[in-house]
């Protein structure tokens, strides 16, 4: 019944001209179902009972706020597990991954268009993420004008120049026009550049948002959200809320997709010093992995996919210092993390230090 399942929420603190509330007129038998029922009172009648009317501001009688659905999770035509089970055994054959952000044309899936996530989450103000009025619509959430959830000045397309080899991250900086080095992006331009990547993921639409990592020891953000900000599960919903995948859209759950980032940072050794005598107690890597689900409608499974990425640096001090290499934990990666001056591993160090990070980020 309209009014009485979480699909719409009557106008707050409404209450007409004798302060009765909306539930009045579902108990007194003038509204139900989403309209008006009266024998005796017609909306003529009802106009001049409140300001606005309950046919306005109450679900009962076919008013309220009723959630609009999510552009970003909507049932997409690109997805085609099919074609890419078909194109992983041709030959040659075709590696086709939606949890990447690029994939060869065979697959027919889009690039990820790109979004500097601080630029969308805090604006101008300072507090984009709290506008109610942004990203509440189908035409806000795809229009492109300033005052629409994503304007054309925040969207860049995938760069050509960066090619299926290389990591997401240098895709984010090729985008806008970020450098290389250990700060520069995000909010004030404070964040690390060479930690920047496409943190949140819409699935139907492939809009990527560019983001660093501030947590240490791992952080795993999943959509649709279920727990990140569950004090604000009302309508009309938040930018932020929309970014989130808040549930408080009416279709977040309907198309069956799941996508989860998990980011973090890591020691990946268990000795002081490699077989040649390179110390690894100043190596470490930042990590992300990112998986995409989405349910087959016909047989209710799931078809997934997932790519990690890691990325080796080395810090001018040791931080790796603990009493044996088994207790390096949240402390040491906490000063690497903090490290400005930490740079990326030379191609000669990535090299003898491969079997020890590809064991270690595929066991995550």
């Amino acid at each position: 019944m309209k009014g009485f399942d979480g699909a719409c929420t009557d106008f707050e603190g409404w209450t007409d001209n004798w302060n009765s509330e909306c539930a009045i007129y579902y108990t007194a038998g003038y509204c139900a179902d989403g309209g008006i029922v009266s024998t005796t009172k017609t909306k003529a009648d009802m106009a001049t009972w409140g300001t606005p009317p309950p046919y306005d501001a109450c679900c009962v009688c076919g008013g309220g706020n009723t959630p609009a659905e999510h552009v970003g999770f909507q049932e997409a035509s690109w997805w085609n597990p099919e074609l890419w089970r078909d194109l992983d055994a041709s030959t040659p054959r075709v590696a086709c991954n939606p949890a990447k952000c690029s994939n060869p044309a065979a697959c027919n899936i889009p690039n990820c268009t790109l979004v500097d996530h601080d630029e969308f989450y805090f604006g101008s103000s300072n507090n984009r993420y709290a506008d109610t009025t942004i990203c509440t619509t189908s035409s806000k959430q795809t229009g492109t004008a300033s005052d629409d959830c994503v304007p054309s000045s925040m969207r860049k397309p995938w760069p050509s120049t960066v090619s299926l080899s290389d990591n997401e991250g240098s895709a984010c900086r090729a985008a806008f026009g970020k450098p290389d080095l250990p700060t520069g992006c995000g909010q004030g331009g404070s964040d690390n550049c060479q930690m920047w990547f496409p943190a949140v993921v819409m699935p139907a639409t492939r809009m990527a948002f560019c983001d660093t990592s501030v947590y240490v020891t791992g952080y795993l953000f999943t959509t649709p959200g279920r727990e990140a900000f569950p004090q604000s599960e009302s309508w009309p919903a938040s930018a932020r809320e929309w970014l989130h995948g808040k549930q408080v859209f009416s279709n977040v759950l309907s198309a069956g997709w799941t996508t989860s980032t998990r980011v973090y940072y890591a020691w990946p050794f268990t000795t002081w010093a490699l077989a040649d005598g390179t110390s690894t107690k100043n190596v470490g890597l930042f990590v992300y992995k990112r998986s995409l689900c989405k349910m087959n409608s016909s047989t209710g499974a799931y078809d997934c996919y997932s790519t990690q990425s890691s990325h080796c640096f080395t810090t001018t001090e040791d931080f790796a210092v603990a009493s044996y290499p088994s207790t390096v934990g949240s402390s040491q990666l906490t000063t690497f993390a903090n490290d400005l001056s930490k740079e990326r591993c030379t191609p000669e160090l990535e090299a003898k230090i491969s079997p020890y990070t590809t064991a270690f980020v595929a066991a995550q």
